[in-house]
């Protein structure tokens, strides 16, 4: 038995060991055979084009593939042909992983020996289901295109698999940055400068991702030096906003200039114009057809080609290039014609254009276009550098060619048109009156240039009025004087700046000539003359209190407008205090209002002297003053001169008087916490007065506001010492501060038995506003806003406000400084002025009552229909409770009958209060009225079992009779019919009879 497992337990062991080893066999050989294979299909998206010209430059190229089951496969991309093109592929790598899906992935991303990108993709089979995995790849290939052409198209990528049973192409282009578009000053061998303008960046031609806003553009200048012109201290400049030349210099005998475009039109085109400065070309040789070459790159590569470290043009074969000539004189041309008939040349009349690209000394035609072809105007000769000047002064408007040598240099004549007029036709000759603007209209938008001349003016004089405008005197008829003066720079909707001062007072008629064309006009301006003037106090006398802000108003006269002076308050050695006050008009309206704080005097600071709409531009203080300014009578000059001036010859006196200040009152006012928050200013203050919203009350409602009028002078200083923008955050901060106190205090009285009085002191917080009139301030609380008491019913408390300002105090007792009001509070609540609520059955049926709450809060009044009331309503109306605590809500009633029940309620703003309503009948009443002069009353009463009564009444005054409606009344017994009475009258006599028995 033993024997015979033995031999089963070895046979089973080998025989799992067969089928571990042809498992392992088969899953190799499986594996083997799908490896060539496991990147069934590919489906090539996309390639960015390639950069030119650039060191480093990265190309984004997008593919598809399905990998099967459980396999790891390669894709190859074939690289041959733009290696051909003479770029060189440097890296290869996947973009951020973005190529992973649930069920496949990028395993690695390189280049093989041949420079290929190779791909290898796995299906991972994380569902793990025998689905092939769908994979979407984005490589990134880094390229150095230095050496490749500057442009290239159709280059193509073949993928493939590793058994290349699948293939997929995709195609681009290799392009690159263009810059040209330039146009090259001649270079004149006496001067120093000369410019290239125009020079155009194109980037549409670049992929997308090599676009950039950082763009480096370069001129090779070496032509200059090639034909004797030293270059040794040369410079570069960019008039262009955001071009900035940022290296000048030779190497290898090559010499550029880079010019660092900051903000590119990524994708688009961007001009720039270049000064080519500090040059020496006196010893040069006159020569034409000479280039400028012209290259660019982005940002975004690292292209160093044309950066003086080796001096080979970047990018070389997509150099573009312009002309220019070195000779000996500047052709003199304010336009240059267009070789495109399409688009000729804009030349106004009177300016020269300048035609080129003709044979040297050849005779050429000017032509003007007519509608049936042209017509020959004149002959004319180039030069020997084959370019002419054209004179269009008495050219006619329209469209001209000049035609030679098979070329054709086109332009248009056009009238320019400008109007000059004075902003003001009449100016002083002092002051600020003397200044003006000459506002320009043309049709020419900008960069022209007038000469300005007049025939009562110098042009010494002329250049003293347009200085402003850096105006220079000039000599425009050739007789070595100056006439005119030059004003360059202008454009279409200028205003020129004019000042006349020192102008002779008189008539002047100005003309404004353009330099370079027919256009000119004329305007009219008249000089007046205009005294020095003075400052004049506005007041005689100037009264305030100790402590407060005195006003002080100077008026500048004439010239003296819209300048300096000097205020002197006090005298140091008559009063002990003195302050020089330098000041400045300067919103120019003839008035100067300066704020002088008598608190803040002495202290030194910038708080002594103010001004809300003017400048103070300086303070002096002296004399011996250490505490309040002492009440008494300060002596004011003021003068257009310094203090000195002003203090030995004042050009006027007044006085400011001080007297003592002083707490006088607080008067308490209830309003709704809503009429409150309308408040914005003193005005709104005393329009809720007036309308009765705000009414001085000594009960004040729970919850309702209470405005406290405080009068007190002297306050204004220590207010305007908290340097606060309103009068609400100045008083808040002197509560802070201790400038101030606001306390409530419960009477006695009014406190419950066993209990302390309430007690508080109103914080800052505890103030919603302040608003001031003169020497009275309204300090707005709110009962319900208090945080550290709560307000009930009945109690009484004293409001306290003091003084408690050291320096206002000045030695006094702050109970002398303390003012006092009461008020008590009362709970909210309203009712009704008749219980049961009776309403006449009409359209303007009236509802009354009467409420503890503050004047101008808001109730509602419902009135429902109760019990079989037909038909059923329901009515509300909002009321406004009146000065007197009284409101009145009116309902339309007209369809209810008498008798008629319902529900009556007051709510919104105090406690729900309800009562029960009746519709009764309209009372009707009869009144007759005549004149009279004399007043008799009669009155007759008749009572019987059913009462009747009968009343007249007539009125004699100024023949006036009142005859009051006759009411004849037939009732019974209060309370009962008449079978009630007799029921109850018998039932006393049974009740008699027992009592007897």
């Amino acid at each position: 038995m033993t024997t015979e497992t033995n031999y089963r337990e070895k046979a089973r062991a080998l025989f799992l060991v067969f089928v571990m080893v042809v498992s392992v066999f088969g899953g190799t050989v499986a594996f083997a055979g799908s490896a060539s294979a496991a990147a069934s299909s590919i489906t090539a998206q996309s390639a960015t084009d390639v950069e030119a010209g650039a060191n480093s430059t990265v190309q984004t190229v997008e593919f598809n593939t399905t990998v099967d089951s459980g396999t790891t496969g390669n894709v190859t991309i074939n690289t041959s042909d733009v290696r051909n093109a003479g770029v060189v592929v440097v890296d290869a790598s996947e973009l951020s992983n973005s190529s992973n899906t649930t069920d496949g992935q990028v395993n690695s991303v390189g280049l093989d020996g041949s420079n290929n990108v190779v791909v290898e993709v796995e299906d991972t089979n994380a569902s793990g289901d025998s689905a092939p995995a769908e994979i979407s790849v984005t490589v990134q290939i880094t390229h150095d295109t230095s050496g490749a052409p500057a442009e290239a198209t159709g280059l193509t990528y073949d993928l493939t698999n590793d058994d290349n049973s699948a293939l997929s192409t995709v195609s681009f282009d290799l392009t690159d940055l263009v810059a040209t578009g330039a146009d090259a000053e001649d270079v004149i061998r006496d001067e120093t400068q000369t410019n290239i303008t125009g020079i155009t960046v194109d980037q549409s031609g670049l992929a997308s991702d090599a676009q950039s806003s950082d763009v480096k553009a370069y001129v090779n200048v070496t032509t200059l030096a090639d034909n004797g012109v030293d270059l040794s201290s040369l410079s570069a400049s960019s008039p262009t906003a955001d071009a900035d030349v940022t290296k000048v210099g030779s190497n290898s005998g090559v010499t550029i200039v880079e010019v660092t475009l900051s903000n590119a039109n990524a994708g688009g085109t961007t001009t720039f114009d270049l000064n080519i400065n500090s040059y020496d070309a006196s010893q040069a040789d006159a020569t034409t057809g000479l280039t400028y070459d012209l290259a660019a790159s982005t940002g975004t590569s690292s292209n160093s080609n044309y950066d003086n470290s080796n001096g080979n043009a970047p990018g070389a074969s997509n150099t573009q290039s312009t002309q220019f000539a070195i000779t000996d004189e500047a052709k003199t041309g304010d336009k240059t014609t267009s070789d495109d008939s399409s688009s000729p040349t804009l030349v106004f009349q009177g300016q020269t254009v300048l035609a080129n690209d003709f044979k040297a000394d050849s005779s050429v035609e000017l032509r003007r276009s007519t509608d049936s072809g042209s017509e020959f105007i004149r002959e004319l000769t180039t030069d020997g550098n084959g370019e002419v000047v054209v004179d269009t002064e008495s050219l006619e408007t329209g469209d001209y060619f000049v035609e030679g040598d098979s070329n054709k240099e086109y332009f248009e004549v056009a009238i320019q048109t400008t109007s000059v007029t004075a902003a003001d036709a009449s100016v002083a000759n002092r002051g600020d009156g003397a200044t003006t603007t000459f506002d320009v209209t043309s049709n020419r938008g900008s960069n022209f240039a007038y000469h300005v001349s007049a025939e009562n003016l110098t042009a010494a004089e002329l250049e003293e009025i347009f200085a402003d405008e850096g105006a220079t005197a000039v000599d425009t008829t050739g007789d070595d004087t100056n006439d005119s003066v030059l004003i360059t720079g202008v454009s279409d909707g200028d205003s020129l700046a004019a000042n006349f001062t020192g102008v002779d007072a008189g008539d002047y008629t100005l003309t404004f000539d353009v330099t370079d064309t027919t256009a000119e006009d004329t305007a009219d301006v008249s000089v007046t003359a205009l005294g020095e003037g003075e400052a004049a106090f506005a007041d005689d006398t100037t009264v305030e209190q100790r402590g407060d802000v005195a006003e002080i108003t100077i008026e500048l006269t004439e010239a003296a407008a819209g300048g300096d002076g000097t205020l002197i308050i006090g005298d140091a050695d008559e009063i002990g205090y003195q302050a020089n006050v330098s000041f400045t008009d300067s919103d120019d309206d003839g008035q100067v209002t300066l704020e002088f704080s008598s608190y803040e005097a002495g202290e030194d600071t910038e708080l002594v002297v103010t001004s809300t709409d003017d400048t103070v531009k300086s303070v002096e203080e002296s004399g011996s003053v250490t505490d309040l300014l002492d009440a008494g009578d300060y002596d004011l000059r003021v003068s257009t001169g310094d203090a000195a001036t002003t203090a030995d010859n004042p050009q006027d006196l007044s006085v400011l008087v001080l007297e003592e200040r002083s707490t006088n009152s607080v008067d308490l006012w209830t309003a709704s916490t809503n009429t409150v928050d309308d408040l914005s200013n003193i005005d709104d203050v005393t329009a809720a007065v007036e309308d009765n919203s705000l009414t001085e009350a000594d009960t004040v409602a729970k919850g309702d506001a209470i405005v406290h009028e405080f009068s007190a002078s002297g306050l204004e200083g220590v207010l305007a010492a908290q340097d606060q923008d309103t009068t609400t955050a100045a008083f808040k901060a002197a509560l802070d501060d201790g400038n101030v106190t606001v306390t409530l205090n419960q009477t006695e009285d009014s406190t419950k038995a066993n209990r302390d009085p309430k007690s508080t002191a109103v914080a800052a917080e505890d103030v919603d506003a302040v608003f001031q009139s003169g020497d009275t301030y309204y300090v707005v609380t709110k009962t319900g806003a208090f945080e550290n008491v709560d307000f009930v019913g009945e109690e009484v408390y004293n409001v306290s406000i003091a003084v408690t300002d050291d320096k206002l105090l000045d030695g006094d007792d702050a109970a002398d400084q303390t003012v006092v009001d009461q008020f008590e509070v009362a709970e909210r609540s309203a009712s009704f002025d008749t219980t049961p609520v009776e309403a006449e059955a009409s359209s303007e049926s009236t509802i009354t009552g009467s409420t503890t709450v503050a004047p101008g809060t808001e109730l509602t009044v419902r009135v429902q229909s109760t019990d079989d009331t037909e038909p059923r309503f329901v009515k509300s109306q909002t009321v406004t409770v009146q000065a007197d605590g009284t409101f009145t809500a009116t309902f339309d009633f007209s369809a209810q009958s008498a008798g008629d029940t319902f529900e009556a309620s007051i709510r919104n703003g105090v406690p729900t209060t309800t009562a029960d309503g009746e519709i009764v009948e309209v009372t009707e009443t009869e009144t007759a009225t005549a004149t009279a002069t004399e007043t008799a009353t009669e009155t007759e009463t008749e009572t019987e079992t059913a009462t009747e009564t009968t009343t007249t009444t007539t009125t004699e005054a100024t023949e006036e009779t009142t005859e009051a409606p006759e009411t004849t009344t037939e009732g019974e017994t209060p309370g009962f019919g008449a079978i009630l009475a007799l029921v109850a009258m018998l039932a006393a006599a049974l009740l008699a009879t027992r009592r007897d028995e």
